[in-house]
């Protein structure tokens, strides 16, 4: 949360039950709530038993329930000592700019003992932590609501810029079949699986700067999937979108509400956190070789990831039988590695990092604030250039209404007389 608003009340929220003295609390420091955190990951990392997957249950144990839900990965220490310091992990580096020294140190302490600090940088999707629902007995009836209410969720010119070999083709002065192309041509095969064509089978990105007419908002001109393709209704025909001007997200991919995990960190974003430290040398010697290694581990893991999750989905409809994403095999990983513009080029800082976060940026599909923090702190990710002020200085979102109404004191102290707008830092 304070990776959203920045300064906010912490250490004494919560407490209002214990007296009125807590109704009304100071903001802590953004940097000040990273370090609490991360002294708090370190004691619980150090707290479960080396080498132990014995859980003592006692009758009444509140904690039962979550211990053996599989959240992580049930009954585990070692997956959720895993956890723990994987999380550390990103929050050290993301504090690596304002406090090098807090963040250098437990850097430093998880990498230069990766036996007494393991991290989720094993095995593809086992290494990946979430909430595996399935696994809970859950529904997420509010997921695929979220992608068919107001839908304005599609495929984009800077994606396409980033997985595909040849320029996008745009709307013309009015939506029509020739406008997409039949084959986007995508070198990168994460598209093809969060991606689907338009109305008309065809391959189309909205324009996001620089377009020469108007176009219709989001992926749907009517604002929603139109009959079969709405949330609430069963799985028809994967041609059922009669407004579909650009090329959606994966409509199966957001729907399924049973089997599909929600992802709190990936195998692919540990990687790539340690490539970003040996590159930077943030914590341990800077060292280009392991840097490029966790860097195509990254790679390689978060293909992986995203094509096992896609043979969860519970979706047998006509989109995955008769049309299904190409599994990539080792091999399409490795040429894809070797790209041109893919291929690491350690020598230089600047492309190096600027090639991490473009692989982190594409594995948070479903993480949009893993792409937040990546902005936030500075990292160049891919974008379009001519963002109107309002996005391209987007730092934070505004203290909500409730804030400035019943704790107004602390709430203008925080503000320090800046105003409370994405734009304040």
């Amino acid at each position: 949360t304070a990776d959203y608003f920045g300064d906010m009340p912490f250490t004494k929220a919560g407490y209002a039950a214990d007296g009125k003295e807590f109704n009304f609390v100071a903001y802590d420091k953004h940097e000040d709530i990273y370090k609490t955190c991360l002294d708090m990951l370190k004691k619980s990392a150090d707290s479960f038993i080396d080498g132990s997957d014995e859980q003592v249950e006692s009758a009444g144990d509140a904690y039962n329930i979550f211990w053996k839900s599989s959240f992580v990965s049930g009954k585990s220490y070692l997956m959720w000592r895993k956890f723990a310091n994987s999380i550390r992990l990103r929050y050290a580096i993301q504090l690596a700019n304002v406090d090098p020294a807090t963040a250098n140190a437990h850097i430093s302490e998880i990498l230069g003992n990766p036996t007494k600090y393991p991290l989720l940088d094993g095995d593809g999707r086992d290494e990946t932590a979430g909430m595996w629902i399935k696994k809970l007995g859950y529904t997420l009836g509010s997921r695929s609501w979220s992608f068919s209410a107001e839908n304005l969720t599609c495929l984009g010119t800077v994606m396409w810029n980033e997985m595909s070999s040849i320029p996008a083709p745009q709307i013309g002065t009015t939506a029509e079949e020739s406008d997409g192309v039949a084959d986007p041509q995508f070198y990168d095969p994460r598209g093809y699986l969060f991606f689907e064509t338009n109305r008309w089978n065809k391959w189309i990105p909205q324009q996001q700067i620089g377009a020469t007419i108007t176009q219709p908002p989001g992926a749907y001109s009517n604002g929603s999937y139109p009959d079969g393709r709405y949330h609430a209704q069963t799985a028809q025909e994967w041609n059922n979108k009669k407004e579909a001007y650009y090329s959606s997200v994966n409509y199966y991919l957001t729907r399924d509400e049973t089997s599909y995990p929600e992802v709190m960190i990936s195998e692919a974003e540990v990687h790539f956190l340690k490539a970003e430290a040996y590159q930077r040398g943030l914590g341990v010697g800077k060292d280009i070789a392991k840097a490029k290694a966790s860097y195509e581990a990254g790679i390689r893991a978060s293909m992986e990831t995203w094509f096992s999750f896609f043979t969860l989905i519970n979706e047998s409809t006509y989109k995955w039988v008769m049309y299904p994403p190409a599994v990539p095999s080792a091999s399409d990983i490795t040429a894809y590695i070797g790209k041109s513009g893919i291929a690491y080029n350690g020598a230089d800082d600047g492309v190096a990092l600027k090639q991490i976060y473009k692989q982190m940026w594409i594995d948070s599909f479903r993480q949009p604030w893993i792409a937040f923090n990546l902005y936030r702190r500075g990292a160049t990710i891919p974008h379009q250039d001519g963002l109107a002020t309002e996005f391209a200085n987007f730092y934070r979102l505004p203290y909500p209404p409730s804030e400035i109404t019943y704790n107004s004191q602390n709430y203008q102290a925080a503000l320090g007389g800046r105003e409370n707008t994405p734009q304040s830092k």
